[in-house]
């Protein structure tokens, strides 16, 4: 058996040696075979010939298998082959090459050359076209061309397509054509395999010869020699190998065990067999005995690990620590794990059953304004002891990380092997320990979510790309207990955790400009099946600090960053006057920050962190330049109080007295304290110790993998391989999409859910790219010599970004290469706006002066003023963008040019104009809400403005700002709208002040707010936003006259537009969505089995869908908004929202069960009021109705069906008679509701009392 493991052992010895000697003659890859070669053709006659000698395709018409011949990356050959793939479109200024041990290609730039560089844009097997990319010097490795490759005389073997090596003088000129193509068949590829094979031959044949020779003489000698028992001695020499075989055994072992072979040989046995014998078992019987025992070893892990699954780890692992890598993978753990101690090993299993781990990862920002300071103070926090530091003139994003000490008390730097763990890290301590849950599971298979998990998932066709990261369903059950006295909800989610994430994650090497498939593309083949967590053996609490550096204009995507997990650290500089305005952080006149003074900059930070972040996020205060006071806390806190003073009340509640800290530059006075107050501060957050899926340490691990070598992933792509892992697509989908947003809040990737298919997985490089289109002065400056200046100064100062000008920007890097994909994030970003496929609007760089005389000739409308607390600039710049993405509007032009402003823009729109303008009224009068986003309308002369089509504008515009504000905690000031007190062009140097729509209720209003008093005819204000009273077919008399409770009075007729609303389209809605869950022909199987959960169904309910005789056979038309709401929640298995089935979901969340509750609370709102609906009311709960019906049919997967019903009813007439109609019915459904709470409680109460006897 031992010569028969040697003999394959030589056999494969030998065919390595062959393949071995072929590796110089051609690599089989992808592409096919690729030839060394000396030279490339240098015309297109040429470059054919050697297409069609190793049988590429030809011709225009396929762009697949394709001739190329390209100098390898290191540049010391030239390689020939057919490419398999679709050939590459080469922009201007780049050459290609070949990436061997990756088998792709890659582009270099060739700016450097002397001559010769591609001048325009190329296929990449037209190469012949510039031979200067043929040109190079291998020993140099470099291109001639370069200035810096500096030509020598020298020899150097370069290999040709055989084996054989020619010496060429790279000196001499080009070789010919004939020198190129006059191959001949080398004999070698046919004379080496031949050769190998007899060799195996001949060897086969001696070995058979020794081993038959050997056992004529061993066993002839047996039955002669061998006293009685020897049978039994043999086989223990047989067996020896595998019984003693260890792997710690060492050389001394190895010669005993040669010396114990030899005496347990026979003693008859002549000197030389004993000696052969000896060696061969020496030789060979040492790795055949420890192959053989990991084997076996390996057999008996299996078996134990599928008996056991993850309980295998609280078992005794085996001492043979080369058995744990295969474990590893047998349990898709993290090798580390087995080194765990077993009381740790024991914490793990059980936070593995139940799915999640707590996590201790904080985010602080630094900001500040320009020269505060910023960096020096990061510097010295680390302990650096260089504190020089440059103005950044573009906006940068530094990341430091930090630990805390093993007490907790203080911050210290962590090392760069700890910054590689990323956020989520498997560590002992970290793991929760939740006994009552037993359910089995191993890290790959059915992992548990954490309950309380809150968006879910759809229910769709396999390949259907996700839209919104909510709009998804689950069908996953879920237990949760609720206060609502409706329904009764018992079932539990569960997610699974990704097992093998994603298997051979591969896309094509380099795409043209504007064809990136699916927004992102992967640039390398990568096997991600290797992805394990980050562990550490400590139980690592980590803080990362961004240091966010920028002047004023860079400001245009600080938001994009700010999250509710964060707390900040703002840097002020001491020395500054609060009054006094800050020149450094803005240069340019005529921009609303301009005048900006210290205060005002404080005020805008902060103001920016409660709209963005959180309304209650921690703010530390660290005043820098504390040389003059020694960083006395007694001066501290008296900058401190001067600062309050500028503030309104609100923002004060972020700032506290014992979190401020003044230094000094060449001081480390203060330090410490600041440190541990970071620690103390991160620490109190309530994300802080919070627990998450364990699956999410294994996303982590791809997301870490997939940056290595890529920018841009799309969500499609990282769908599709996730699901491809497990059965249960949804909830993979669920689990990939709630860590998504997690790892975005976190700062690991940018990522929006309601971006369709994009995630960044490197944000910096995001930035980077945005910080080349809004570049500054000094930029300018450099690029005053260029041949499209002028392009260039429209960008700078009118926000004109032309395509010719981004791809002069992004020429030099890899962002030309994911334009699309770029382009289509900024724009979801609404941080540009697309005007054709050739020109984008970057409202952030404009910086153009508004003149209004441009509509001296125009009948304007009233201004519509929506308030703000705090400066919407961000705001504002989204809602001009979204104006022109989403409402088709244009921007304005006057003699060809657009009126595009810094404040102020002019769009056009149906006939009409509309000016969006930003205001900075710091009058006192509106102190209380300094900003507003004003809107006014404008016809030219003499024509007049449609009110209809003001009217739909206000409530288009009020909720592209509802949109544009979700998720910003600070988004009540929507009650706050109202009017300016004259009707004049906005501009015009006329007086003017803001009324709210709370204070115009009569129909005269007099103005004390300006210094001459007047009075406003509160009509002549408001009639341009009203609707149309002819829109509602109301007369006069049926306003005043009738006293009915359901007169057509506005109110009235805004309660009951709702109430037709949720009768019609929304019940509607949630049929088709019960369809989707449960098919109308499965119901009656379904429900039996799901009774037991009906328990507070009415008896017309019980009646329908369980009736005495027979079964229900409808297609759920029958069932109204209150049975449908039951069933969705009971019988469909629909994962409750995060405040639980019953209660108000939260603003953010936009769930499928949440969209369900908001339906539900809506119809109970007009079910419950009977005094009717005000403006604001009715604006506020139309908006989040449609919200929900537009998810809603995202998951029904049926377009805009349910949407386009919703606003065809907001301006459809309404019919008095039809009004009480949809009122009594509603108010039948709650009596119905009402009835059956009121037998339940005293059902309960009496079982309670019955308890308590």
């Amino acid at each position: 058996m031992l010569e028969c493991r040697g003999k394959g052992c030589l056999v494969l010895v030998c065919l390595a040696i062959i393949l071995r000697s072929n590796e110089h003659y051609g690599k089989v890859l992808a592409m096919g075979i690729v030839h060394r070669v000396r030279d490339c053709p240098r015309d297109e006659k040429e470059w054919q010939k050697a297409s069609d000698r190793l049988n590429c395709t030809s011709g225009d018409s396929s762009t697949m298998n394709k001739y190329h011949c390209l100098p390898a990356d290191n540049l010391t050959t030239l390689l020939e082959f057919c490419y398999t793939r679709t050939r590459t479109q080469v922009v201007e200024g780049q050459c290609m090459v070949f990436i061997e041990r990756k088998h792709i290609v890659n582009n270099y730039d060739c700016s450097m050359f002397k001559e010769g560089c591609p001048n325009i844009w190329y296929f990449m097997d037209q190469m012949y076209r510039f031979p200067a990319c043929f040109e190079i010097d291998p020993l140099l490795h470099c291109y001639k061309a370069e200035a810096t490759c500096q030509p020598t005389t020298w020899n150097v073997s370069v290999l040709s397509d055989s084996s054989q090596s020619t010496f060429v003088n790279k000196t001499s000129t080009n070789l010919t054509t004939a020198d190129r193509n006059n191959r001949e068949i080398d004999p070698l590829p046919i004379l080496l395999p031949l050769i190998g094979i007899l060799g195996i031959a001949v060897i086969i044949a001696i070995l058979a010869w020794k081993n038959k020779w050997r056992r004529k003489r061993f066993f002839g000698r047996k039955e002669t020699g061998r006293p009685d028992g020897n049978d039994e001695e043999l086989r223990a020499f047989e067996m020896r190998p595998i019984e003693i075989s260890q792997p710690e055994r060492d050389d001394e072992e190895s010669r005993l065990l040669g010396l114990e072979v030899n005496e347990i040989s026979q003693p008859e046995r002549d000197d030389e067999e004993s000696r052969l014998l000896g060696l061969e078992v020496n030789e060979i019987s040492q790795p055949e005995r420890d192959d053989e025992e990991s084997r076996l070893l390996g057999l008996e892990v299996n078996e134990d690990i599928d008996r056991l699954g993850i309980d295998y780890l609280i078992h005794n692992l085996p001492s043979d620590h080369r058995t744990f890598p295969m474990i590893a993978e047998k349990l898709k753990i993290p090798q580390e794990i087995l080194y765990w101690s077993l009381k740790n090993r024991e914490k793990f299993v059980r936070s593995m059953k139940v799915g999640n781990i707590r996590v201790f990862n904080g985010r602080a920002m630094v900001i500040g304004c320009a020269r505060a300071g910023k960096t020096t103070l990061v510097k010295k926090i680390k302990g650096d002891k260089d504190l020089t530091t440059t103005s950044t003139s573009g906006i940068e994003i530094h990341s430091h990380t930090f630990k805390l000490n093993s007490d907790e008390s203080t911050i210290i730097v962590s090392t760069d092997e700890e910054k590689e763990k990323g956020c989520l890290c498997l560590a002992p301590g970290m793991l929760e320990i939740l006994e009552e849950n037993t359910q089995e599971t191993s890290f790959g298979v059915n992992v548990n979510v954490v309950p309380d998990q809150s968006n879910v998932i759809s229910p769709r066709e396999e390949n259907h790309i996700v839209d919104k990261a909510s709009s998804l369903p689950s069908s996953i059950e879920s237990t949760l207990n609720s206060n609502n006295d409706e329904v009764v909800d018992d079932t539990d989610p569960a997610v699974n955790e990704s097992d093998q994430l994603i298997n051979n994650l591969t896309a094509a090497a380099y795409v043209s400009a504007g064809t990136d498939r699916s927004n992102a593309t992967l640039e390398h083949n990568i096997d991600l099946n290797d992805c394990v967590p980050s562990v550490n053996r400590d139980n690592l609490k980590m803080l990362t600090l961004l240091d966010f550096a920028g002047h004023s204009a860079y400001y245009a995507c600080h938001h994009i960053f700010f999250s509710p997990r964060a707390f900040f650290i703002l840097v002020v500089d001491m020395t500054k006057d609060l009054s006094t305005v800050a020149t450094e952080a803005c240069r340019k006149e005529g921009l609303i920050y301009s005048n900006w003074t210290y205060a005002d900059y404080i005020k805008y930070w902060l103001g920016s962190i409660h709209t963005y972040s959180s309304k209650v996020a921690p703010v530390i205060l660290a005043f820098s330049h504390s040389e003059d006071n020694g960083a006395d806390p007694e001066k501290a806190l008296q900058y401190f109080r001067q600062i309050c003073k500028c503030l309104p009340q609100n923002l004060l509640d972020h700032l506290d007295k014992r979190r401020i800290f003044s230094f000094q530059k060449q001081s480390e006075k203060n330090v410490e304290d600041f440190k541990e107050c970071l620690a103390a501060t991160v620490k109190s957050q309530s994300h802080w110790g919070e627990r998450v899926p364990i699956s999410w340490t294994k996303h982590e691990a791809v997301l870490k993998k997939l940056k290595e070598s890529n920018n841009v992933v799309s969500f499609s792509d990282l769908l599709r391989y996730v699901s491809e892992t497990n059965d249960r697509k949804r909830n993979k989908e669920e689990d990939l999409l709630n860590a998504l947003i997690f790892f975005n809040d976190t700062g690991v990737i940018l990522f929006r859910s309601e971006i369709k298919d994009i995630i960044i997985l490197n944000v910096q490089w995001f930035v980077d790219a945005f910080k080349h289109i809004i570049f500054d002065e000094i930029h300018m400056e450099v690029m005053e010599d260029m041949r499209d200046f002028a392009e260039f100064q429209e960008l700078n100062e009118h926000g004109l970004l032309s395509s010719k000008v981004l791809i002069v920007l992004w020429q030099n890097s890899n962002f030309y290469q994911h334009k699309n994909s770029l382009v289509n994030h900024m724009k979801h970003l609404d941080m540009l706006a697309e005007l054709s496929k050739e020109l984008w609007y970057v409202p952030c760089m404009n910086k153009q002066k508004y003149p209004w005389e441009i509509l001296n000739n125009c009948n304007v409308s009233s201004r519509l003023c929506f308030l703000f607390e705090f400066l919407p600039f961000v705001i504002y710049h989204r809602l001009v963008v979204t104006c022109i993405n989403k409402l088709g509007m244009t921007p304005w032009k006057i003699s060809e040019r657009m009126c595009i402003y810094h404040k102020v823009t002019v769009l056009s729109y149906k006939d009409h104009r509309v000016l969006i303008a930003i205001c900075d009224n710091k009058e006192r009068p509106h102190r209380n809400f300094p900003y507003s986003i004003e809107i006014q309308i404008n016809v030219t002369k003499p024509r007049e403005i449609d009110t209809r089509l003001t009217s739909k504008l206000k409530e288009d515009i009020f909720e592209r700002l509802s949109v544009l504000t979700q998720g910003i905690l600070s988004s009540e000031f929507y009650s706050y709208v109202g009017y300016r007190c004259r009707l004049e062009t906005f501009g015009k140097n006329v007086e003017s002040h803001i009324i709210t729509e709370e204070e115009m209720s009569a129909s005269e209003y007099d103005c004390l707010k300006c210094s001459h008093p007047h009075i406003v005819h509160v009509g002549s204000i408001r009639r341009f936003w009203k609707k149309d009273e002819a829109q509602t077919h109301l007369t006069v008399g049926s306003r005043t006259s009738s006293s009915h409770p359901f007169a057509a009075t506005e109110e009235m007729t805004n309660l009951n537009r709702v109430s037709r609303l949720m009768l019609g389209p929304c019940t509607e809605q949630l049929r088709d969505l019960l369809r989707l869950y449960i098919p109308p022909a499965s119901f009656p199987a379904v429900i039996q089995r799901k009774r037991s959960q009906l328990k507070r169904l009415t008896e017309p309910q019980r009646k329908l869908i369980l009736p005495n005789s027979g079964v229900y056979s409808g297609n759920y038309d029958d069932m109204d908004i209150s049975l449908l709401y039951i069933l969705l929640r009971n019988v469909c298995g629909i994962q409750a929202h995060n405040k639980g089935w019953g209660n108000t979901p939260d603003s953010a969340d936009i769930s499928v069960s949440a969209n369900i509750e908001r339906l539900r609370l809506a119809r109970n709102r007009c079910s419950h009021t009977t005094e009717g609906m005000s403006n604001v009311d009715f604006n506020q709960v139309w908006s989040e109705i449609r919200a929900a019906v537009v998810d809603l049919d995202k998951v029904l997967g049926i377009g805009n069906k349910y949407q386009e019903a919703v606003d065809f009813i907001l301006n459809d007439t309404m019919d008095p008679v039809k009004d009480k109609h949809f009122r009594d019915q509603l108010l039948e459904q709650i009596k119905d509701i009402n009835d059956i709470r009121k037998k339940f409680e005293r059902i309960e109460g009496r079982t309670k009392k019955m308890m308590a006897n």
